[in-house]
């Protein structure tokens, strides 16, 4: 299955957290986590989009979590 992080690191406006990331299942709600951010705050040069494929059975799904979920 294919998700969309969304990351925005925070350089050092105290204003703003460090980073702030938002998950989307699809372009259009990638957009529109982009734009609640670029709302917020956050500029487009500190909003970085990256596409993960998350596996979709069990065992890929746990050792997935993991790896990646803190």
């Amino acid at each position: 299955m294919r998700f969309y992080k969304i990351v925005a690191k925070n350089p050092a406006d105290d204003s703003l957290p460090d980073s702030e990331t938002k998950w989307a299942v699809s372009k259009a709600d990638g957009v529109a986590a982009r734009k609640a951010l670029y709302d917020a705050g956050w500029r487009r040069k500190e909003v970085e989009e990256t596409e993960v494929d998350v596996p979709t059975d069990k065992a890929g799904l746990l050792t997935w979590l993991n790896e990646n979920v803190r």
